[in-house]
């Protein structure tokens, strides 16, 4: 039977494992899918729990992965009782990716991404495979699908995880979730051609903070939205914190203190004068396209030319604006970002507002605030304890600042004095 483009069946074919791809067992849908991954009544759990435990290079390791373990292609289903791409039949309305993290920071992620219908532990146990609903998939949209979504999952999507017939091994994970209410991604109706971006020139990342994590989040994807609109990123926090482990306190706050997390962003304010225009829009196009660096040459002009009217005093003319975005397109590999900016609160609640990030902030500071004045304070109460009334004289408020060496200041000072007068020295 020929692939039938315009019906969806839910069901997943299972084969033997990535060596033996005949069919041996189909679940109905998705959620059947689930309820098999966190089974440990499997007669292969016992391998994937001795897979585990062994060298992820060591040939036991890849005798068992590709011998021992059933798999399942989750996309599309397939007749004739063997899984390969001449026996496809069928869209099965889900789309699998792939993420090679396991950092609670990315489950999170994962559990409030309102599009993620299914997420489990990969086989190995060091990354994530995930399943989002999808109407409209096709044999020949398939990758621009794949490319398209990633752009709206906003994840660390393995790029090269993606083929129409390709093996998923098929993990245990008692953890497993599964999300009945995940949005549909219809693109029945999009012409992906058009919302897709271009191919970019080729493009080498040698930005040391860069740590390659814009690979990791799909190059070709960092500025799209769903809706094929553009929804510009205007710095890289997400890449510089996705592999940190953040500690939050009880109150859902992880205060870095001294050590602010630094990175590149970029933003203009309106009214910038005559004099430094040019600089000012040029340094911002480059920016913009080094965070977004999936958008096309006439995205990008379309861009320049709305802040060149919002943000200028002066707009600069046509030629002027043109200059800038040809030198920010074209040269994007001779662009280093610097680290501008630092944060140092971040928060385990996503859905905060700023006014409730902000009171936890001034909770955090006034904490801090109460302790540094009572380290001021033990250090005057120090200096009371250590005064030597015949070596030093009558103490005052003002030796008592002096000694402080800049520390402590005269209003602590002066009032401390006033608090606690029975623990001043007396020298008379």
């Amino acid at each position: 039977m020929s692939y039938q483009e315009n019906k969806t069946d839910t069901t997943i074919n299972i084969c033997r494992s990535i060596t033996s791809r005949n069919v041996i067992h189909s679940v109905k849908d998705l959620e059947g899918f689930i309820k098999l991954i966190k089974s440990s009544k499997r007669p292969e759990y016992k391998f994937i729990e001795k897979l585990r435990n062994l060298d992820r290079k060591s040939p036991e390791f890849d005798k068992i992965k590709k011998t021992k373990i059933p798999c399942a292609v989750l996309h599309f289903n397939y007749s004739q009782g063997i899984i390969r791409s001449t026996n496809t039949q069928h869209s099965t309305g889900y789309l699998y990716f792939d993420i090679d993290n396991v950092s609670e920071s990315l489950k999170q992620e994962l559990d409030c991404n309102e599009y993620v219908a299914a997420y489990w532990k990969s086989v190995s146990d060091t990354g994530f495979g995930l399943a989002v609903r999808v109407l409209g998939i096709t044999l020949d949209n398939y990758l621009n699908v794949c490319k398209y979504i990633r752009g709206i999952l906003k994840l660390p999507i393995d790029t090269n995880a993606h083929s129409i017939d390709r093996l998923t091994v098929i993990s245990y994970d008692p953890d497993a979730v599964y999300k009945p209410e995940s949005t549909i991604i219809d693109v029945s109706t999009i012409n992906l051609s058009n919302t897709m971006i271009p191919s970019m020139h080729s493009k080498t990342l040698t930005e040391s903070f860069f740590r390659n994590t814009i690979n990791n989040r799909d190059y070709f994807s960092l500025g799209i939205h769903c809706d094929g609109k553009i929804t510009l990123r205007y710095n890289n926090l997400d890449e510089v914190t996705e592999n940190l482990n953040f500690q939050y306190d009880s109150n859902g706050v992880h205060d870095c203190g001294k050590d602010k997390i630094n990175y590149h962003g970029t933003f203009l304010n309106k009214g910038i004068k005559n004099g430094n225009r040019e600089k000012v829009l040029g340094l911002h196009a480059k920016s913009i396209m080094h965070l977004n660096p999936s958008l096309s040459k006439l995205l990008l002009h379309q861009y320049i030319s709305r802040i060149n009217i919002l943000k200028l005093k002066e707009p600069l003319d046509y030629k002027e604006v043109d200059s800038i975005v040809n030198k920010a397109y074209h040269n994007q590999e001779n662009f280093t970002p610097h680290y501008n900016k630092s944060k140092r609160f971040f928060f385990k609640d996503i859905t905060l507002t700023p006014v409730e990030k902000s009171k936890k902030c001034l909770e955090v500071l006034n904490e801090e605030r109460r302790q540094k004045t009572q380290e001021k304070k033990n250090m005057i109460s120090k200096i009371f304890c250590n005064w030597d009334c015949h070596k030093d004289g009558e103490i005052t408020p003002k030796k008592v600042i002096e000694l402080g060496n800049g520390i402590l200041k005269k209003t602590l000072v002066y009032n401390y004095f006033k608090d606690n007068k029975e623990d001043v020295p007396n020298c008379q």
